[in-house]
């Protein structure tokens, strides 16, 4: 009949979340990453952020560089916001003067304008005067008031079908104007008028027409006096302002013509809206500035556009951007070089500064790569910065010290190996030269047993009994030593092991003892650890074992468990069983060690001992935590089949 075993699985990331469970842990158990750390000096783990590390060098004299760098992009950042900032502010003040001098330029051609309107009302009165005469001279009064105005190119008086009847220039006499534009729109009845640009019929030059209505006395239609002006030489004139080369000065008849310009290039030219939208704002009754595009060059400038708003015509003032933008140019080109050589020079030094903390770094990284590979006896010899020297001492001195502690290690190393061959000289002694007088003792005292009892007295059979069971005894305690002293040296290496197949091994091994003692063994849900099969199987054995040996008198019951904790796995064996005394928690660990007679509970007192040397020797910890009455759990650890070689599941302590 098989054992009475309930193997059931829960998820044991639940597992001893709360209630006993949770507490199941020595004081200094750990419970994370940091109570696994020494509580002895540790050493700094300083290291830089990830993104810091990915973007600086990796040597000394590339991170003063990059330091160099870093310095210097600011202060470059900087001048580059301040240019641009007085780029900004230039911008706005050439806009202001553009408006400025655009207001002084349409000023001005409505003054010139003006007169010339009041200088055609007087010559149109006088004219009418001089029709009473027939021997007057209208040319010469006509050609006196021409001379006084430079950009007039003609005067005419003209009748009321068109005809030139008198001019400043004779040669213009009889001409027919009738189909002119701004002849009609005075025969229309407008008092005066001012004509775009056009070309002269007489000359071919671009001119335009200033005129003036001529009324009869009963206010019909009677002629009129028709200026011609000459637009190059009125520029002379209107424009009479000081701007500098590069400023651009112009007028814009109603149809967005240049009319006349500082710029001989323009006059004639139109702009266009996708040209000039500034123009077109001007041209619709509002001040306007924005960025004009030449449509001769399609150079790019700041302009202003001002409507006058006598004529219906626009002047304008600009600047080239090329030309404002220069001086900043000019700086930004001189900040590069000061910056270019500045960066250099620094750079420069940042080398020559590097390789004056390399040099040592690399002697001190010499030296520790030949301490790495056990050469104690190189020494770093460093000169220059005291940090560094410093340093060189300090790591010659633990080579000194590693030296010193590398023979003590040797020496002690060799002690051990003494002792182990002792060890294993006992042993062998223990199972062979011990035992064999010991097992003759044991054979012959019971035969003495066998056939003398009953025929001696009874003191006698006492003293035979007495000495059989010292026999067994002493047969016992030495197998148990053997067994102790072998953990270490005939165990094997610890490799990935399933705990469940352990625990059911066990079981199998311990089926007679828990059929005999009726206990009902539950297990939950057991990990894969780091460690040796077969003493796996001897921890299971020997605390099951003991849960069967002391129980009380009530129906026994062992339930198994793991759970995780960091790296490592927590196992407990619990039982229902007499208990203990608290302050026998870590007594019951020592070799030979009994807390009750062996006529109650039979043992040798070496099982919790050679468990606990074999959970050592996987790095784990075993203990208990029981009161009398109420049963015990043993605790012990082991490192997960992941855990590294290095991790162990030991407490740390000072």
């Amino acid at each position: 009949m098989r054992p009475q075993v309930v193997v059931y699985h829960r998820d044991r990331r639940a597992q001893g979340r709360g209630g006993h469970l949770e507490r199941s842990r020595p004081p200094n158990f750990p419970t994370g990453r940091s109570s696994m750390t020494s509580t002895t000096s540790a050493p700094d783990n300083i290291q830089d952020g990830p993104f810091l590390s990915r973007l600086t060098p990796r040597t000394v004299r590339g991170a003063l560089a990059f330091l160099v760098l870093i310095t210097l992009v600011p202060t470059l950042l900087l001048l580059a916001a301040v240019d641009w900032f007085w780029y900004r502010n230039h911008l706005d003040q050439a806009r202001q003067t553009n408006l400025e001098v655009s207001r002084a330029i349409a000023t001005a051609l409505d003054s010139y304008l003006q007169d010339l309107f009041r200088q055609q009302h007087t010559l149109a009165a006088a004219l009418r005067d001089l029709a009473d005469h027939p021997g007057a001279h209208p040319d010469e009064l006509l050609e006196a008031s021409r001379e006084q105005y430079e950009s007039v190119r003609a005067i005419h008086w003209v009748d009321a079908k068109g005809i030139i009847v008198a001019s400043s220039d004779p040669a213009t006499k009889g001409l027919n104007l009738a189909e002119r534009e701004s002849f009609q729109v005075l025969q229309s009845g407008q008092e005066r008028v001012i004509s775009d640009l056009l070309t002269s019929p007489v000359t071919g030059e671009p001119v335009f027409v200033v005129g003036e209505r001529m009324p009869e006395a009963d206010g019909r239609f009677g002629g009129a006096v028709l200026t011609i002006v000459y637009p190059e030489a009125l520029s002379r004139t209107v424009m009479n302002i000081r701007v500098a080369p590069s400023d651009f000065l112009v007028v814009f008849d109603s149809t967005g013509t240049v009319v006349f310009s500082n710029n001989p290039r323009w006059m004639g030219l139109t702009f266009s809206h996708a040209q000039d939208a500034a123009l077109y704002e001007a041209l619709a009754g509002r001040e306007a500035d924005g960025t004009v595009i030449s449509p001769d060059t399609g150079a790019r400038r700041l302009a202003a556009r001002v409507p006058v708003r006598s004529t219906g015509w626009v002047t304008g003032a600009g600047v080239s951007l090329a030309t404002m933008a220069s001086p900043l140019l000019r700086s930004v080109a001189w900040i590069s070089v000061l910056i270019v050589a500045v960066a250099a020079l620094c750079l420069t030094l940042a080398v020559l500064i590097g390789r004056r903390i390399s040099l040592p770094l690399d002697a001190l990284r010499r030296h520790a790569h030949a301490i790495g590979e056990g050469r104690l006896d190189h020494r770093a010899r460093v000169h220059g910065l005291v940090e560094l020297e410093e340093l060189a001492g300090a790591l010659n001195r633990m080579s000194e010290q590693l030296a010193a502690a590398r023979v003590n290690l040797e020496q002690t190393n060799a002690d051990l190996r003494r002792s182990n061959r002792d060890l294993e000289q006992f042993a062998y002694i223990a199972s062979h030269d011990l035992q064999e007088p010991l097992r003759a003792v044991g054979g012959f005292v019971t035969l003495l047993q066998q056939h003398y009892r009953g025929r001696l007295d009874e003191r006698a059979d006492s003293f035979i009994a007495a000495a059989v069971d010292g026999a067994a005894r002493m047969q016992g305690l030495i197998n148990g030593l053997l067994e102790y002293s072998r953990v270490g040296t005939r165990g094997n290496p610890p490799v990935p092991t399933k705990a469940e197949e352990a625990l059911r091994n066990a079981l199998e091994n311990l089926q007679a003892s828990i059929q005999e003692s009726g206990a009902t063994v539950t297990s939950d849900s057991l990990p894969t650890v780091r460690a040796d099969t077969a003493q796996l199987v001897h921890v299971f054995q020997n605390l099951i074992g003991n849960a069967i040996r002391f129980r009380s008198e009530r129906p026994l019951e062992i339930r198994i468990g793991a759970r995780q904790e960091d790296h490592c796995w927590q196992f407990w064996v619990r039982d229902n069983g007499i208990g203990i005394e608290p302050q026998y928690g870590e007594r019951i660990f020592l070799i030979f060690q009994r807390l009750h007679t062996r006529t109650k509970y039979p043992g040798t007192g070496i099982g919790l001992a050679i468990c606990k040397r074999i959970v050592e020797r996987h790095g784990g910890q075993i203990w208990v935590e029981s009161q009398p009455g109420r049963g015990s759990t043993f605790y012990f650890t082991l490192p997960d089949a992941g855990a590294r070689h290095e991790q162990s599941c030991e407490t740390k302590t000072d």
